[in-house]
């Protein structure tokens, strides 16, 4: 079982693979864009490992601590328990159980995309290749596990 570094260096490996399919195909990219999408698919990488203690664990939660500040400080309640209940849910699943199986790490992504593309419309197509790399991670992440 590979450990961080080398699910981040398949993340980076990914995120190259991808970055030359974007430039390619004319994708319009500023360096602030491709920092994102190296980020997005570096969690990706280490997204699939959340359900057990692991630095993907460790980010997730960190991430998570300050998503719901800002929803608590911006007196979002609604949202701030229901994302407060979804972070349990790492802890409540088995180990590559639903975080390792592809469909989920696919679909989980575009189902945040199809979410926040109704509240922020100018920004779906920005919210769309954030999943499409953060997806790419977490597959290179499920791949490298079952290579090993």
């Amino acid at each position: 079982m590979p450990g961080y570094k080398f699910h981040i260096l398949g993340g980076v490996a990914t995120f190259s693979g991808l970055m030359m399919l974007c430039c390619h195909y004319g994708v319009p990219i500023t360096p602030f864009i491709m920092l994102q999408w190296l980020a997005a698919t570096i969690l990706g990488a280490l997204f699939p490992d959340v359900d057990i203690k692991s630095k993907g664990q460790g980010i997730f939660y960190k991430g998570m601590l300050f998503f719901l500040l800002f929803l608590f400080w911006t007196k979002q309640f609604h949202l701030f328990v229901i994302m407060s209940f979804l972070a349990l849910v790492p802890l409540l699943v088995r180990h590559r159980g639903v975080f390792h199986r592809p469909w989920f790490v696919v679909v989980l992504p575009l189902s945040v995309v199809f979410i926040t593309g109704i509240v922020f419309p100018a920004h779906g197509v920005l919210f769309f290749y954030n999943a499409i790399f953060f997806s790419a991670g977490a597959l290179s992440h499920i791949l490298l596990d079952r290579a090993a």
